[in-house]
């Protein structure tokens, strides 16, 4: 049977939607094609000013060497700044679930889902977070907005193969995700793919 807990991948996110940066949640990816009207609305993001950007470029520089202290003081003092950014929350988000503040890191993840619909990131940390809580239902449902986002995502196949067959026993469901996460996993390096086959394989005797 699958882990008890998710595989989660444990390098931190930098997603800012005006400027595209991605630092590292890298992980797992999977499928369930939603209806059109499940489709989040595009939102305009903010635009950083030359200060801001400043600010973001050394918080990102301090999440990638690992100094997560002061990147979270470096994303304050931009959370501080006029107007709000969907990436500066998410980041905000993780360092509070690394630090185990599991309070501080919803109430950050829910503004940056708000600000912006469509961070992938924000809806996996949100995934990760329910998980932790034992709150299987919302952990389904946040790995599903991811994928209507990037239906590709590795780290949300794998996860809701687990909680489907683990957690909500709805195996068929399941089935579904492990089989995209499988067809998605093309990475030789990848180490789950064998532990996913094996599920598979128990899936068909429930």
């Amino acid at each position: 049977m699958p882990p008890l807990f998710i595989k989660v991948c444990v390098r931190l996110v930098t997603v800012l939607a005006s400027l595209s940066l991605v630092l590292g949640l890298q992980g797992c990816q999977k499928t369930v094609k939603p209806q059109a009207s499940e489709q989040p609305k595009e939102l305009v993001q903010p635009v950083l000013d030359p200060a801001q950007l400043v600010l973001f470029e050394q918080a990102v520089e301090a999440l990638d060497n690992g100094r997560f202290g002061d990147a979270e003081k470096l994303l304050v003092r931009l959370e501080q700044k006029p107007g709000k950014f969907s990436g500066v929350q998410t980041n905000l988000g993780a360092i509070a679930l690394r630090r185990g503040d599991a309070a501080i890191a919803k109430l950050y993840l829910e503004q940056a889902t708000q600000l912006n619909p469509n961070n992938k990131h924000a809806w996996l940390l949100t995934g990760e977070l329910a998980m932790l809580n034992h709150d299987y239902d919302a952990a389904n449902d946040a790995y599903k907005k991811a994928l209507v986002i990037d239906d590709t995502e590795l780290t949300a196949h794998f996860n809701l193969g687990v909680i489907n067959d683990l957690y909500l026993m709805d195996y068929s469901e399941a089935e579904i995700h492990y089989e995209r996460y499988l067809e998605l996993a093309t990475d030789s390096k990848d180490t789950n793919t064998k532990q996913v086959k094996i599920w598979l394989k128990l899936l068909e005797r429930k």
